[in-house]
């Protein structure tokens, strides 16, 4: 699979146990798949991480548009996730997580 783009960010107090976040793109087949999403972790000192209890909105349903494949064909194609960004907002003591749909590069 591929996994790329990590970034971490400190949390708010609010969230403890934990104090750190990580968001990164990943996908079971190759950069820019369909199946391409953001998967989080969340960690009490930056050294190891929980990715088991992380769920990302962004990553529902997924935008679709209607492209041309390499066959020729036209096909609805789910939008991948790309560049999350993470930014610690200390004046609402919240953390966003952001993301960018980009239609699928055909190799």
């Amino acid at each position: 699979g591929y996994q790329h783009m990590a970034m971490i960010s400190r949390l708010p107090p609010a969230a403890e146990p934990y104090r750190w976040m990580s968001v990164w793109q990943a996908t079971a087949t190759y950069e820019g798949s369909q199946d391409q999403q953001l998967r989080c972790a969340w960690s009490t000192d930056a050294v190891k991480w929980d990715i088991q209890a992380c769920v990302l909105p962004l990553n529902d349903p997924g935008e679709t548009e209607v492209v041309k494949g390499l066959s020729g064909h036209m096909k609805s194609w789910r939008k991948a996730l790309w560049s999350p960004v993470l930014h610690y907002d200390h004046h609402n003591q919240e953390v966003p997580a952001l993301g960018s749909p980009v239609l699928h590069c055909d190799h």
